[in-house]
């Protein structure tokens, strides 16, 4: 039985203290990279970082032919995206070739005109000129690479997405090509590593472009690791002196100081550039990364900000409507939207999935419903969606995240037949948020500790920031921060030490003082005025000795059964008195054969069985309280939860009312019709009040159990 909403999975290796040396760190962080990497050269490899000095496939020939259009001073023109990758990638290019005496033209296609990548619209953009060069897009354009070239335009492909079994008739640069060892590159780091081979014939690099290509690598959510991890690592400390003014004020703007962490670039830059694209153009964007006039760079910031502003409210919008609809949560979530934007949908449907627990797609309404759709756990949507081809004009995606189009008198039949398929394919374990963690010893809990730990950065996706488990940790301090109160410093107790930790997801209801918690924690340092301290961020918590709460997976399993537990009652058939009593309610509806078997029993959990128990004064102030109710119940608010569950069976059991649950939300439609109450109807009323007379009974006869 699952007793707790989310999953703990222990992470470990069986390594020696002898090997803890060999790497010249603590036992706990040596277990934590033999678990992740295996082997000492595994992990050597990943705390050393190196670029690759073989060249992916026509890697020298498209430096040669770069070389010479730079040399013959040939018109070059550069394709890039709308996303933050796509931008960035076209802003390296223009930087390098503006350093070498070349203004390229730029394309950079708008989503909602032209659509993604090098397609039959977005070609006839390109203007006369001698070269293109794709950067994040092209590995499947075969039709359009051939009708630039018949315009005698030559194409260059660099590109970091799978490629088909026929490529462009072109040079074409790609990791996933040919035996190139590392394949994670992002588009601006295929970009990078073509400008490498462009340094070793001669061509400087100019300042800017490592900076750019860790930018574009973290918010295209890159696995930090091979070179990845080298481009990332080298390109975070020169953000702060960086010879990209547009990026200066940005950070300036954001309030961003000091050396930055990759976090910085997925949560607070990233965002903002993308941003741009979504919502209309991603020129601006690109300006940001180009333009060095300080009053053109203000205008542009301000812009930038308004569009991610923009975008956040069309995504709560999504959500918001996506609230409204939902009462009841199906295996899958399909819904469409007429007002819905296109450039945040699969934003919104990330966002659902993790909510809702549960495979999302969001389409928006038009002549043909175009969306995106986003998972979770094991459970493949591009599979999902193979199953269901028959419904679909187009798609395309990965496991997690896909893209598809369809017309809309085929949507019924496509959400019926995709939600059967996550119904038979979705396990228990993709549904339920999982966390892993690494032990630790409660002494490593010390600021020379984050030093070797500061060794595993960046940290992102591929190489995640671990979590550790400390168990009984003794609640003594709570105090809530924050504008809204929902950020909170704990101080918790151990050992006879003491641990400060803070969370930015809590409210004080969810916390007793001087109560036992399990948590699992990360480690950062917080650093004010020059003073560097350790700093503990909760992830997850739970009570070290369990108690049935309103979060607990068993809670309504739990309603249930005290529901069915109540109707089966017969006090006819039992013994009289404590024995009789207890053993209907907490042994089963057999006879008791010897009182040995019962003295087992604690009274304490009959007590507070009857405590739920509904009474005939707090039904009837109950009926009134929940017709006041308009936007439904929230059960986390509830002081007994358990007992105003039985109250709404009960009142539905009389035909009065019918509710939906979603998550910790009741609603309710009334049926009443402002008939009379009439409790005795309700066979579980009937019983429960039999229940209470027999309780209190065996109080008066065996005061104290």
């Amino acid at each position: 039985m699952r007793l707790h909403p989310t999953r703990w999975n222990k992470i470990e290796s069986s390594i020696t203290q002898s090997q803890a040396l060999d790497l010249g760190l603590s036992l706990s962080l040596s277990n934590l990279l033999y678990a992740r990497f295996v082997t000492e050269q595994a992990i050597r490899d990943f705390l050393e970082p190196r670029l690759i000095l073989q060249p992916m496939k026509d890697e020298p020939a498209a430096a040669r032919r770069i070389a010479q259009a730079i040399e013959k001073k040939e018109r070059i023109g550069v394709f890039g995206d709308y996303d933050v990758d796509g931008v960035t990638s076209a802003a390296v290019w223009t930087r390098f070739l503006r350093h070498h005496g070349i203004e390229p033209v730029i394309y950079l296609p708008n989503r909602y005109r032209e659509g993604y990548g090098l397609n039959r619209k977005s070609v006839s953009l390109v203007g006369e000129i001698d070269l293109l060069i794709t950067v994040d897009c092209g590995i499947g354009s075969i039709e359009e690479v051939a009708l630039l070239q018949q315009r005698g335009i030559e194409v260059i492909i660099t590109d970091h997405h799978e490629p088909a079994e026929s490529l462009p008739d072109t040079l074409v640069v790609n990791p996933k090509l040919a035996d190139y060892p590392f394949r994670d590159l992002a588009g601006v780091g295929v970009a990078y590593k073509l400008l490498r081979r462009l340094e070793s014939l001669g061509y400087e690099l100019p300042p800017g472009i490592l900076e750019l290509t860790a930018l574009g690598t973290v918010a295209d959510v890159m696995a930090l690791l091979g070179e990845n991890r080298w481009i990332v690592r080298r390109g975070l400390p020169l953000f702060q002196t960086t010879a990209i003014r547009g990026l200066r004020m940005l950070l300036r703007e954001l309030k961003l100081f000091g050396e930055l962490r990759a976090s910085d670039l997925a949560f607070r830059i990233g965002p903002l550039l993308n941003a741009a694209g979504r919502m209309d153009s991603p020129w601006p964007a690109y300006e940001l990364l180009t333009e060095d006039d300080p009053f053109e760079l203000e205008g542009i910031i301000r812009d930038l900000i308004a569009a991610n502003q923009a975008r956040r409210q069309a995504t709560e919008k999504i959500l918001r409507d996506l609230k409204q609809r939902i009462t009841k949560v199906p295996p899958m979530i399909v819904e469409e939207g007429r007002d819905w934007l296109s450039g945040v949908l699969g934003l919104a449907a990330s966002k659902a999935c993790e909510h809702y627990r549960r495979p999302v797609i969001l389409l928006n309404e038009g002549e043909s419903l175009k969306g995106s759709g986003r998972s979770l756990g094991g459970f493949s949507l591009l599979e999902a969606l193979k199953a269901t081809r028959r419904h679909l004009v187009r798609f395309g995606g990965h496991q997690v995240a896909a893209g598809l189009e369809l017309s809309p008198e085929d949507l019924s039949a496509f959400r019926s037949d995709i939600q059967a398929f996550a119904k038979e394919h979705l396990s228990e374990d993709d549904l339920i948020p999982r966390y892993d963690y690494f032990p630790i010893e409660l002494a490593d809990i010390r600021l020379e500790f984050l030093d070797q730990l500061e060794r595993l950065e960046p940290f992102g996706a591929g190489n995640p920031a671990p979590l550790f488990r400390l168990d009984r940790l003794k609640l003594q301090n709570i105090r809530l921060m924050g504008k809204n109160q929902t950020a909170a410093a704990l101080e918790f107790v151990i050992a006879n030490r003491t641990l400060r930790m803070v969370s930015f997801s809590v409210t004080e209801a969810d916390w007793q003082l001087g109560e036992y918690y399990d948590v699992l924690f990360g480690l950062e340092k917080n650093t004010f005025q020059g003073v560097s301290q350790l700093q503990l961020m909760l992830r997850d918590y739970r009570l070290s000795d369990f108690r049935l709460t309103v979060k607990s997976p068993v809670f309504f399993d739990e309603v249930d059964r005290l529901w069915q537990l109540v109707l089966s009652y017969d006090p006819a058939a039992v013994h009289h008195g404590r024995i009789g009593l207890e053993r209907a309610l907490l042994l089963g509806q057999a006879p008791a054969t010897t009182l040995g078997d019962l003295e087992q029993t604690d009274r304490a959990d009959l007590a507070e069985f009857t405590e739920h128990l509904p009474t005939r004064p707090d039904l009837v102030e109950g009926y009134k309280a929940l017709k006041r109710q308009v936007e439904g119940i929230d059960l986390l608010r509830q002081s007994d939860p358990l007992r105003l569950c039985l109250q709404l069976k009960l009142f539905e059991s009389l035909g009065l009312l019918t509710y939906t649950k979603n998550d910790f939300l009741v609603k309710l439609q009334w049926h009443d019709q402002a008939q009379k109450l009439d409790l005795f109807e309700s066979a579980f009323y009937r019983k429960s009040q039999r229940i209470l007379e027999d309780y209190h009974e065996l109080d008066r006869h065996h005061p104290g159990g």
